[in-house]
């Protein structure tokens, strides 16, 4: 059984160089909160949260594709909405023509982009099961709180919990947990490249708790909160195996 890191290695191995650390499982991209999910991109992320059959997939790329055809969508914002009003009126008040037009098709296209986002989810929720329903709207609370979909330490323990671990997984779990809280509470703003060793230590600490059969599904789970991994489909598949070096003849 693997013995979880002691508090002072786990603070040497953070405050080791970069450099150092092997490949990490999870790359920066993954954990990257700069970007905010927008258009057919938070569609797909959204998508590959509900485990899709290859025909829903089908089916909810053809309506990515069709109705939600840029990436610059973004929400009617009721604030902005007026603001663009009252420059219409100031606009008008000083006979400005065509300041009104600009200001009169920027709320078109607001109102276009708006109608496109709701026709898509309405068009893919008659498509979903109960479940699947449940999983979407858990998905899309998850993208208010975080709206670039970033993986964080928490969203790896988060999904081993959701696979009822053993009394003494979760007790595992649980110092994971702990041990994430001590290096994070004296840290404000912890810079990307110990974001990094963070998550990734999460990571392999976490995994270590899995069964085999759980791994597995763990695997997938993590790779759908991936943003980084969006190219890759709306159908989340598991993490290729290791490759290996065939023997040498002596």
């Amino acid at each position: 059984m693997r013995r979880l890191m002691l508090p002072g290695i786990v603070a040497f191995w953070l405050a080791a160089p970069l450099l150092a650390m092997a490949e990490p499982e999870i790359p920066e991209a993954a954990i990257n909160d700069k970007a905010k999910l927008l258009g057919p991109r938070k569609a797909a992320y959204l998508m590959r949260q509900l485990d899709l059959t290859e025909q829903q997939a089908a089916h909810a790329q053809g309506l990515i594709d069709s109705i939600l055809p840029s990436d610059e969508q973004v929400p009617i914002n009721v604030n902005e909405v007026r603001q663009i009003w009252k420059q219409i009126e100031q606009a008008k008040a000083t006979d400005d023509q065509a300041k009104v037009d600009e200001l009169t098709q920027q709320l078109q296209q607001m109102g276009k982009e708006a109608t496109g986002d709701a026709e898509f989810y309405d068009n893919i929720a008659a498509q979903l099961s109960a479940e699947q329903k449940q999983k979407l709207a858990a998905a899309q609370a998850r993208l208010e709180r975080n709206p670039s979909g970033a993986l964080r330490p928490i969203d790896l323990l988060r999904a081993a919990w959701e696979l009822s671990p053993t009394a003494e997984q979760t007790t595992r779990l649980w110092t994971v947990q702990e041990e994430m809280r001590k290096m994070l509470y004296p840290i404000l703003r912890p810079n990307m490249e110990l974001k990094l060793r963070l998550i990734n230590f999460i990571h392999d600490e976490t995994r270590a708790v899995l069964t085999p059969e759980q791994r597995a599904k763990w695997d997938v789970r993590v790779r759908a909160l991936r943003p980084d991994l969006l190219d890759q489909g709306l159908r989340v598949k598991p993490p290729e195996p290791a490759q290996t070096d065939p023997p040498t003849e002596e």
